[in-house]
């Protein structure tokens, strides 16, 4: 009976999930002919600072998930918290919505479940917030007549982003809301409000970064467009690609948006090229990233076994 339902879940998941690749390939296809007229350059240097930024605002995003972690009473050194939150994020890309936390769960098996699913539970709610609080003010950025919606909603839209960002940062709702969705002890510590906005600020901080490294590599290959128009696109599309269970890492979903969004200002050829370069470049950050704990996970258990021998 499990097994029935699972392939019915990944039935379904690919059915909500195949519109948006369809879209994303017949967008590339047709953009094809029209980038073939134009000369694209790689800049190198552009793609390496971008790259390097990328990795920047993982490593703080690892940082302040073990800030977290070690305020709800882990005891973790940062080493072994940036080794395990990358290994436990390449779960994203496989099918389903739990893989990442499951990962992360695995690899902190010997310590308390519900404060690490707690842990999480924050970081999730604090990638989220911020990115809808960043989406909230990108939208000041964009030329609404270009759109299909009545711009007079925009200042709503916005409104009502920012006031939700502040007020789901109340360690009480915010608490009530993840015990009920994580089946969490409520019994749990609560950090207090003015961690809860430092972490939150920290997060903003990572999406200007990212936003920023996404925006160096485009221009990188001469693509023109604002930072404030990238930064409400791209963080639109993360969002969307974010809270789609059935897209694994928010492929497809998030191209299909950012190519949506963008064709307005950058027409069909381009947009499609960008969200191509932001998924690959982000990739490649990641590795980075990925291997860089490998690396440092290695070194530091060396140094470990030296000492005890």
């Amino acid at each position: 009976m499990a097994i029935k339902k699972n392939i019915i879940k990944k039935v379904i998941g690919f059915l909500l999930l195949s519109p948006f690749l369809v879209y994303v390939i017949n967008q590339i296809l047709i953009s094809s002919e029209e980038l073939r007229s134009y000369q694209i350059h790689l800049e190198l240097h552009w793609m390496i600072v971008g790259v390097s930024l990328l990795v920047v605002a993982n490593s703080i995003s690892c940082f302040l998930w073990h800030s977290v972690v070690c305020r709800l009473g882990v005891s973790m050194n940062f080493i072994d918290a940036f080794y395990i939150w990358n290994i436990s994020r390449l779960g994203r890309f496989i099918p389903g919505s739990v893989w990442q936390f499951a990962g992360r769960m695995y690899l902190l098996k010997n310590f308390n479940k519900a404060i690490i699913l707690w842990s999480m539970g924050i970081e999730t709610a604090m990638e989220l917030l911020s990115g809808f609080f960043c989406a909230g003010v990108g939208l000041f950025f964009l030329d609404k007549s270009v759109y299909l919606f009545s711009p007079n909603y925009f200042p709503y839209l916005i409104g009502v982003s920012l006031f939700l960002s502040f007020v789901l940062l109340h360690p009480n709702l915010m608490k009530r809301i993840l015990s009920r969705i994580l089946d969490a002890s409520n019994e749990l510590e609560t950090p207090k409000f003015s961690e809860m906005l430092k972490w939150f600020i920290f997060y903003v901080g990572t999406w200007v970064i990212q936003i920023t490294a996404f925006w160096v590599i485009i221009h990188g290959i001469g693509v023109k467009i604002g930072w404030g128009y990238f930064a409400a696109i791209f963080t639109i599309s993360c969002l969307l690609g974010l809270i789609a269970p059935f897209a694994p890492g928010g492929i497809g979903v998030r191209e299909g948006v950012m190519i949506f969004l963008l064709s307005p200002f950058l027409g069909t050829g381009f947009s499609s090229l960008v969200s191509i370069l932001t998924r690959v470049f982000g990739l490649t950050g990641e590795g980075i990233t990925v291997a860089l704990s490998v690396l440092a996970n290695l070194k530091t258990h060396k140094q470990w076994k030296k000492t005890e021998q």
